[in-house]
């Protein structure tokens, strides 16, 4: 009986790395995409330069590649942190940390997301008519903000899970573990009684 408790009490705090099939099929669009966007941020870079006579490279679209990366970049990140179970609260300074952290990572994810917002706004309202884009229409910059912003998106809605289970996942574990040998003590009394 106490190997279980310990083994319970193990796997609360160490969480699995083993991911299933939906799991990992979770990780896979935005880990995809990110690959995607980094790989179009270098051609947006070295094309133009490669081109008889050579180009200026196209630094705009370039950015908004590589911004839709990274965020893709930090979903698959936090996306494999919830799957793993990481508990992101429970008892000790160190975990007060981890819920810093990731309120920190909410606010820097509702930031990309209102740039990407910000961005997208832009280049479908003003950026053609200024000719901000360096090409025919803005439509690929457009293109690049609004996938940004669905993953951002997706992003504050991983990490707004996370700290949604933080009460479920601490409570859990002090009724199994301390809480939950107080509870069967009184069960017990009040069956006697």
């Amino acid at each position: 009986m106490e190997e279980s408790a310990c083994s319970r009490c193990l796997s609360w705090r160490y969480p699995s790395t083993t991911l299933s099939l939906r799991d990992t099929l979770k990780l896979c669009a935005p880990f995809a995409w990110a690959i995607i966007a980094l790989i179009a941020a270098t051609v947006y870079i070295v094309a133009p330069l490669a081109d008889h006579p050579a180009r200026d490279p196209r630094w705009a679209p370039a950015g908004l590649a590589a911004l839709s990366g990274l965020i893709s970049w930090l979903l698959v990140y936090d996306i494999w942190n919830y799957q793993r179970d990481v508990v992101y609260m429970s008892h000790g300074g160190a975990d007060k940390a981890r819920r810093e952290k990731v309120w920190r990572k909410l606010y820097l994810a509702a930031f990309f997301t209102f740039v990407a917002v910000a961005l997208l706004a832009f280049f479908l309202g003003v950026g053609q008519s200024i000719d901000a884009c360096g090409h025919d229409s803005c439509g690929s910059d457009a293109s690049w903000c609004s996938i940004s912003l669905l993953f951002g998106v997706v992003w504050m809605y991983v990490l707004h899970r996370t700290i949604k289970s933080w009460g479920r996942e601490v409570h859990g574990h002090e009724l199994s573990g301390v809480g939950g040998g107080a509870e069967a003590g009184a069960g017990a009394g009040g069956g006697g009684g």
